[in-house]
This record gives structure tokens, sequence and C-alpha cells, in this order.
């Protein structure tokens, strides 16, 4: 026994050499790297060796039972099998109403996992349900739940991981090899009654037995010192070295004497886990440097789910090899679809579940058929090594196999993400029937949409787009429905053969990849029989498994830093070990009692099941394994920042306990913690190191450099130090040039089209307003932002969406009801000799509208599905209301306007509403600016009989007092008279904005259309013509404008602040700023 893992490697090292040339010898290690590493290093020494026979106590265990477990015709099961089994006894403990204490809690996702990991622990201590005591509510149920799990076990025809060891414990004594063998148990983990058994039987039938473990393993100590004849404790030369006092007195109670602290044990922090592993890195290639091999270097890692995947990264950068001995662990993402499919399932066929499953995962271009040749299910080879490991419980598919066999897949791609934004326009609620209706109602509204488009404005960038949307549809439906179909047939209850059946053929159809969702069902073929399983308890079985994936270390280790966890320390020696987490609530783990078997309960069971005080020391004997298996130098940290919630972290005690056991004194907590950040100087706000020399990467070099140049000398000094940078590589060198030039204060051909040049000017003069007629709604763009202009207007890309409520009718199709609406009540009107009408025609008038209302309904229910129809409704009862009150203030108004002319259209191609005397001409403004359009309502008035313009809006109330173009962002009003003069040759004295909604106030804002207000609208018109000919579109938004605009992607959240540092007057002299500011200005 003995601290340092070194002495005892070296100690079973003698033991191994010691026999006869043709003897048996039989190495139990830790695990099967600990051996096969012991085994290479006796093998080193002594030139050759035979008859060692290297295994794990599991593995042995494993070989003995398998001839009994075959005799009884018991499968070994996996965690997952065990899993699945303990969630049938749930279940048939809740059908048959015998729980009560955990009733409330048994259907959560996490509890059959619980209490499996309650009842292995009870079996493997040799505890039945008869032994669990207590007549309270919690160990009734405990007790039936155990009873439960031991029939269902027997039913399923099951060996759990304590069947398998008592089994073996007793086929141990007819073991012919065992009693040749010289058996060597190397730190083997003794943590329960049935392995003390088990290594005891062990013990006593091999010819002659030598063990070794690790100060502080306390279990594993006294069960070997009650077989041993004689227990030798660490016999090496004391050292002064702080290495040697860290082995020696780590955790010590006594007082010890004082020392200095050398530099073979250190302890730093830095900000945050990431940057941890960094820094770790970083003094690998130290250690590199001073002569260590990369493997006589590990990592033991307490809470490898944190630390894994970040140091994999840091590693990885430095172009470090590592050897994840723990597997590198990540997220799965074709289980994680799978998992969504069946959550879909589950919340009745979710749209929500579905575009989460499309999210994750790569898809057949094709489905499979079901009938294909199904995949081979491979367990594990090592099955019975797995179970009593604690390894994954299944063995991968290799792909290259699985692509050559009889079901090999057809390429793939991932799903297009317009897929998902698809699904949540089609608004689908549920039920199998509703997705094909609503996928169908979304494409017929996408053709109607098309087809308008193309009449009314050919060359609008939209049609593209929708274009993109029908055919992106169509690839959606043929993928999703068949999906669908599958999921909506899967039975509600089936014996674990038909789920395994049925899942199967889901995954093969659903997943590209569906290899590891395939062997996870493998692992539960043992329970084929078990019947009656409910979908909700596949579910919860699947997920544990299904949501990540362990991929084993492959290749050997030698010539790469080890990484494992402080198990994987047993039986293990290193140069230089690392050692990171050392902070509260990390290393240690914070303190928790098993939640269905609380400590004063299992104290009343057995004194062997484990408790608080138990799970202390094992914390207390990882850190003594990590440090332990140092011979030269080692590194303890902590990470000071958890960066996630943005909050500081302490280091633990473990840390005080360091520094006492290399020092002998205690240190002040605030003192550790200065110490420990200064001796690493990483600093959360530059990722880099002091010197260029120290860092681990290209990118930490040049961050180091440009650190030392920006916050360290003289300006004369730093000046054209980074030039290297533009050297590198052309990319980044254009990118950086790029950059700053957008940065700078001219205006240059980097921060847009700002100038016409030879390459633009025909596209340009095609554009001009002279050339070709535009809308008045892409011309208040112009206003707002040059570039958005140029974006919409010229470019023509559409801006993006805004997903809207589902609970409310979306903005653009409530608009485009109102306008109908009120067009085709006042065509019937018109048609009935109805118009004008006063207060006394009103009732006819709003029956009228209730008619064209209603209809309009109905036809927009047919054609779009809405997803609520009760929402719809009291939305159609809401336009309804509003109606009414438009048509009130029509009547009230009638003896000064009334309404002669309806969704008038000016250059636009026929539409089904519009007012029959449209023209398909665009209106001449001023002889020269080209605009189409439609108007919502001319009125006439009746004094002078002069005309107004009215444009209705349906949203919140924007004017103000005194408004005419708003800055030249509403220009309709006066634009569109201006529009009706030019094409039907009438006077027009002033323009509307009528705001006939709830939002809107039912306020109505009238412009006098006076020769200023005419003024400022053609200002506007030379304005952007002369912008569109001169190649003017700098990104020069309005304060604010960019918060709300649906281009924001294209310029990045900066723009606003870039455009306020420019000098206008580089371009052209700033006359067209000039000219754009003032325009702003106007009321």
């Amino acid at each position: 026994m003995s601290p340092r893992s070194e002495e005892r490697l070296r100690a079973a090292e003698v033991f191994l050499g010691e026999g006869k040339a043709d003897a048996i010898a039989l190495l139990v290690g830790p695990s099967r790297g600990a051996a096969l590493d012991l085994a290479a290093r006796v093998g080193s020494s002594r030139g050759a060796i035979f008859g060692l026979h290297r295994l794990t106590l599991g593995q042995l265990a494993a070989r003995l039972a398998a001839p009994e477990l075959a005799r009884r015709r018991l499968a070994p099961a996996t965690p997952l099998g065990v899993e699945a089994v303990v969630a049938r006894a749930v279940a048939s403990a809740l059908e048959a109403g015998a729980l009560g204490y955990f009733a409330p809690v048994a259907r959560t996702p996490s509890f059959a996992s619980t209490l499996a990991a309650t009842l292995s622990e009870l079996r493997i201590e040799g505890i039945g349900p008869a032994e669990i005591r207590g007549d309270d509510p919690r160990s009734r149920d405990l007790r039936e739940l155990a009873r439960r799990y031991d029939e269902q076990r027997e039913r399923a025809r099951i060996a759990d991981r304590a069947e398998v060891l008592a089994a073996a414990t007793v086929a141990v004594r007819e073991a012919d090899e065992i009693r040749r063998a010289r058996l060597l148990l190397l730190d083997v983990p003794i943590t329960s009654r049935l392995e003390e058994r088990f290594v005891a039987e062990l013990v006593a039938a091999a010819e002659s037995a030598f063990a070794t473990a690790p100060t502080g393993d306390d279990r594993a100590v006294e069960a070997l010192a009650a077989l041993a004849s004689e227990v030798v404790t660490d016999r090496s030369e004391r050292s002064h070295s702080s290495l040697s006092r860290l082995h020696q007195y780590l955790f010590a109670a006594a007082e010890l004497p004082a020392a200095e602290a050398g530099d073979d044990v250190s302890f730093f922090s830095a900000p945050g886990e990431g940057r941890e592993c960094v820094e770790i890195t970083r003094r690998i290639l130290a250690e590199a440097r001073r002569g260590v091999p990369f493997d006589d270097i590990a990592v033991f890692l307490r809470a490898p789910d944190t630390y894994a995947s970040l140091l994999e990264s840091a590693l990885r950068r430095a172009k470090i090899p590592a050897h994840f001995a723990i597997g590198a662990a990540r997220p799965d993402p074709s289980g994680r679809a799978f998992l969504a499919l069946l959550a879909c399932r589950a919340e009745d066929l979710s749209p929500r579940r579905f575009a989460e499953y499309l999210s994750l995962a790569p898809m057949p271009k094709e489905s499979v058929a079901v009938e294909a040749a199904p995949r081979a299910l491979l367990p594990r080879a090592d099955l019975f090594g797995a179970l009593l490991e604690g390894e994954p419980s299944a063995k991968r598919i290799r792909r290259e196999q699985a692509a050559a066999s009889e079901g090999a897949r057809v390429p793939v791609r991932s799903a297009p993400i317009g897929w998902e934004r698809l699904l949540t326009k089609a608004s689908i609620v549920g039920r199998k029937e509703r997705w094909a209706e609503r996928l169908a109602a979304l494409g017929k509204a996408f053709e109607r949409e098309l087809a308008l488009l193309r009449r009314r404005d050919p060359s609008s960038p939209r049609i593209e787009t929708v274009e993109r949307e029908i055919e992106a549809l169509g690839e959606l439906t043929r993928f999703a429905l068949p999906l669908v179909d599958a999921l909506a047939a899967l039975p509600e209850h089936g014996s674990w053969g038909v789920w395994i059946e049925e899942l199967g053929q889901l995954a093969r159809m659903a997943l590209e990849q569906p290899e590891d969702v395939l062997s996870a069902l493998s692992e539960l073929a043992p329970m084929a029989e078990l019947p009656a399983v409910s979908f909700d308890e596949v579910r919860r079985v699947l997920e544990g498994r299904l949501g990540s994936r362990v991929t084993p270390p492959s290749g050997r280790r030698y010539g790469a830093v080890f990484v494992g966890t402080p198990e994987l320390a047993r039986g293990r020696s290193f140069a230089v070990v690392f050692v990171p987490g050392l902070a509260e609530r990390l290393f240690p783990e914070a303190p928790r009692e098993d939640p269905i078997l609380l400590d004063a309960d299992r104290r009343a069971i057995s004194k062997t099941l484990r408790a608080q005080a138990d799970r202390s020391r094992n914390e207390r004997l990882l850190l003594r394994l990590s440090v332990g298996a140092a011979r030269e130098r080692v590194h303890l940290s902590y990470p000071r920042v958890e960066v996630a919630a943005g909050r500081p972290r302490v280091p633990s005690f473990y840390g005080l306990d360091v520094r006492r056991a290399t020092t002998g004194t205690l240190p002040d907590h605030d003192a550790l913690e200065r110490d420990a950040a200064g001796a690493a100087g990483a600093r959360l706000a530059w990722p880099a190191p002091a010197e260029p020399e120290d860092a681990i990467d290209d990118a930490e070099h040049d961050l180091a450099m440009l650190g030392r140049l920006l916050h360290g000398g003289e300006e004369a000094e730093a000046a054209g130090r980074a030039q290297y940078l533009l050297d590198l590589n052309p990319h980044l060198a254009r990118s950086l040039r790029a950059r700053s030039a957008r940065w700078d204060k001219p205006v240059t051909h980097h921060d847009g089209i700002v100038r016409k040049t030879a390459a633009t000017a025909a596209v340009l003069a095609a554009n001009r307003l002279r050339v070709r007629p535009y809308a008045v709604t892409a011309l208040e763009k112009f206003a707002a932002c040059p570039y958005r202009f140029l974006l919409a207007a010229i470019h023509r890309l559409p801006a993006r969406e805004r997903r809207g409520s589902p609970d409310r009718l979306d903005p653009i199709s409530r608009g485009v009801l109102f306008h109908r609406v009120q067009a085709e009540t006042l065509a019937a009107l018109e048609r009935e000799g109805a118009l004008p009408f006063g207060p006394e025609g009103l009732s006819r008038a709003q029956a009228v509208l209730d008619e064209r209302l209603d209809a309009a309904a109905r036809e927009h229910e047919e054609r779009t599905l809405p997803p609520v129809e009760s929402v719809f409704r009291d939305e159609i009862e809401r336009a309804r209301v509003e109606l009414h009150a438009w048509l009130a203030r029509v009547a009230d108004q009638s003896w000064l306007v009334w309404p002669v002319r309806y969704d008038l259209a000016f250059g636009l191609p026929p539409h089904e509403h519009e007012d029959p005397r449209s023209v398909a001409e665009a209106a001449v403004i001023e002889g020269q600016y080209l605009l189409h359009g439609a108007i919502d309502v001319v009125e006439r008035h009746a004094a002078t009989g002069h005309a107004r313009v009215t444009d209705v809006k349906t949203g919140a109330n924007f004017a103000r007092p005194g408004l005419v173009i708003d800055g030249g962002e509403v220009l309709q009003p006066v634009l569109y008279g201006l529009a009706y003069e030019a094409v039907w040759k009438e006077p027009v004295t002033d323009a509307s904005l009528s705001f006939c909604t709830t939002r809107g106030g039912y306020v109505e804002h009238v412009i006098e259309l006076d020769e200023a207000a005419r003024a400022k609208a053609v200002q506007v018109l030379s304005l952007v013509d002369e912008a569109i000919d001169k190649g003017f579109f700098p990104p020069a938004p309005r304060p604010g404008a960019c918060d709300t605009c649906g281009y924001r992607l294209v310029c990045g959240p900066h723009e606003e602040r870039r455009a306020a540092r420019k000098d206008e007057s580089s371009l052209d002299g700033g006359a067209l700023f000039t000219r754009l500011r003032m325009l702003r200005g106007e009321p």
C-alpha cells in the first residue's frame, strides 16, 4: 500500500518477475489499459514475457460466469437493458396502484434511471427486497419496486451485474486455470460486498497472490488486508520535494513540518474552463520542451462532461496528439433527431418537434422503404466486460460496413433551412390530417401570390422567392408526409419485440446514419417478450441513451498525452500530471444523497451502503489517485470565472489541503486565489499570453503581438509591427484593408455603390425613374437609407420576414382582407346606385359589407385553413367591428366627401378586385418620372367636385400634426394625388391617411396638396432619380432606421455608428448627402 503509483508498479513488477519462466500469471488490473501498460513495462525490462493473462475484474468475472449463464439461458444485461426492465417494473406497479410515496414522480423521465442505479447498488451489496426494512411509505414502495424488478428480470431472462458476479464467484472454485496461476491484483477497486466475495475466492483459489492498493482506498485496503498474510506499506525513501510531501501528507490530520514550496507542484487559475484548458496546453508544450515525452504526460478530469471537449479543442489547436481514454462524448445528432421524432409523436404530431428533427441530422433524399433488408443489430462483442465496467454497452456499427451492406443508403443532404420556416408558415396544429391539409393550403397560397405578382409587378424580386418557396414546399411535403404517417401508425402499447421492430423501421426511414439508434435497440433485444410496454415508457427508456454518443478511444496511447478520469489513474504512472477543476462543486463534486434511498435509510439497511461520508472519502481518494500518478511534477488548477453564468468561482478546500501538504501551513483563502491567478497571468479580456513565444497556435501568437503593440511601448515603436498580418494570407489582407476602410472617414467603394463607374453605368441608366416605373413604397425606402433602397428596389432582394404570432392573423393577410372587403363593398353599392349614402343608407351598406366580409372570410378559410379556427373567427369579428366603424364615418361625412373610386390601379396588370376604371399605363409625374401603384379610395368633394386621394392604413397611427411627406418616408398620399391628376386628368385638392382600425384610433390625417406639398414630392423624385444616375447608395441610415430594417443581416449591427464617422464631403463634395439630410428634415 502506497500513495505513489510508481512505488506500487515497481512492487507489482518485482512480483511478476519472481515467477518461474513457465508459470502462468493472471494480472487483474483496474482497467484494461493499466493492465496492458504494466505488461508492456514487464516485457520491456525482461525482453519477453509468456503466460501473462491481462484482464479487468469485470472481464474475468464475465469469462468465469459465461458457462453458468449459458446453462441457465440468461443473457447479459446492458445498462440500457436494466433501465428498461426497471421502467417495466415501475409501469406495472403504477398499473396495479401499488405505489404511494413515489407515485407522483414515477412517470418523470429520470425516475427509472435513478431507481435502476439504486436497485443495482442494493443487489451488488447482496441486499434483496426482504432486507429493505421499514414500514414507512418510502420503504414500502422501494421494497415493492425491488420485488417487481426481480420478477421482470426473471421474466426477461437477463443477468445484471450482481448476477454475473455471483455466478463467477461460484465458478472460481472449479476453475483449474485460477488454481495454477499466480494472481496479481493491481489497484483493483473493491466497492461492494459481491466484489469482496469474488476477490476472496480468487485469492483463495490462486497458487499465490499479490495485491497493490493506493493509500486512501479504505474499503479495498480493508478487504485485501483481511486476506493477506503480510501487509507492506510504502518503503520508498522520503524526499523533501514538494511532490513527495504532497504524496505523503495530502489530507493528513497531524501537524506538518514547514517547508519551502518547490516548482514540482504548481497551482494556477484561469478565467473559465476553456482558458484553463488552454493554459494546461501551454504547460504541456513547456514540459515537452523540457524533454518529457507526450505519452508520459497525463490530464485527469474530475468533470469530463465540462472539460473533455474544451481540452480536446485546445490540444488540437496546439497540434498535440492526445489519447482520450474516456472516449469523446459528443451530442449525437441522429439520436437527438430520433428523440425529436418520438416527441413529435407524443405531442400529437407537433410541427415544432418535427422542425427540431429537421434541424438536427442529415436525411436521405428519398425515404427508405421499410421492406428494405434490415441492417444487422450488432451488440458489443465484449458485452460481459462492458456490463461490469460500466462502459458503453453496444458496439458502434462501422459505417463502411453499413454502406457496403445490402441496405446501403442513398446520398444525403441536410434539411434545407427554409423547411423549418415553411412549417411555421403552414401553422400546423396537431393531427395527421392537418399536415396534408395545411401544407396543401400553403402551396395554394403561394400559387395565388405568384399569379398576383406576375400580373401586378412582373419585375418584382418576390417572384423568384415565391418560386423557390413553392419548390421547397413540394420537397418538404414529399419528405414529411410519409414520416408523419409512420409516426401516426406507431402503436400505443406493444411488447419490446414489437417496439424494436417498429422503431428500427422508423430509424431506417428517417435517419441517414441510424446505426447508433439500431445499436441501442439491439441492447433491448433480450426483453423482446416483455408485454404491454407503452409508448411513453419506451421514450423514457431511450431518452437517456440516445442524446449523446461516446466514441471509444482509438489506437494505442503511446506518443500522445493521456486524458482520463481520476479512476483511470489507478495502476498508472506519469512523469507529469495535470489536475484541472479544483473549484467548489467541480472537484470535489457537490455532495448529493440518493433521492430514492436516503442515507438514514441506507444505514438502517446495511452499513456497507454508500453514504455522504463514503462519498466524501471517495472524492479525496480521486485526488490522491491523480497526484499519486505523478513522478516528477503535478500541475493543479481551477477556473476562477464561470463564464456561462458570469459569476466568479472560488478554489475548493482541496487547494488549501494541497498548499498545506507542500508547505506545512494552511494559507489564507484570498492569498491562495491571488497566487493562483498570478501563476498563469491569463486575462479574460485578452485571450493570449503576454509573450508571443508562449502561444499555442498562430491565433494566440498574433493576439499576443497585437496586445504588446496596443498596450505597451511608444506609438513610434509600434508602427508597422503588425505588417506581417498582411503578408500571411491574401484573403486576410483584403479583409483587414476592407474593414479598415469601412471604418475610415472617407466614403469609398468599400462602403458599397457610392458612385457611378463604367461597370455600373448601364445598369444604373436602366433603373432611373425616367426609364422604369417604381412603386411608391419602394421610393419611401430611399429616405430611410439609400442602401436599403438599392437592395430592395434595384437588387430586388426581399427583406427578412418577421415571424408572426400564431394567435393573430398576420398583418399582411389582415390588410389584404380589409382592403378587399372595402373595395368589394363600394363596388356593390355603386352597382346598386347606393353611392353616396348617408346615415339613412348605413344599414344597407353594413349588410352589404357583412356579405362581402363573410364571403371573403370563407374563401380565406378554405384557401389557408387557419391553424386555430376560433382565433380566425375572432379576428374576422374584430375586422367587422372596425369596418362598420369605417362605414359609419363614410356616412357621417357624405355631405362633405363621398367615395367614387376604389382600388384604382395604374401601371399594374389587371387583378380581381380592382376598380374597372384602372389603367395599365404608368403615371408620368412632371413629364418624366414613372410610377405605378393602386389607390385605395378616391373621394369627391361635395362643394367643389375635386378629388381627394385616400390611403387606408390598418396599423398604428404614425401621423403627427403638419405631416406631409415625413422626411420622404410617407409618400403615398401626395404622390398618389399627383399620379391621379396625371392619369385621370382631374384636379386633386388634398390627400388623406385614413387609420380605420382600433390600433389606428379611427383617425384621418388630411394633407393639402398645395404648391409646397407638390414641390416636396417632386423634390423626392428628383433626388432619387439623380442618386440612381450617380450611383449614390451609401449605407447612410437615418437615426434608428437600422432597428427595424429587414436587411440588417446584410449590413451588420454597427452601420449607424460607421455612418456617423464618415466624412460626407469626400464624396462629390457631400452635395447629395446635404440634400438627403434636408429631405429628412421635411415635415
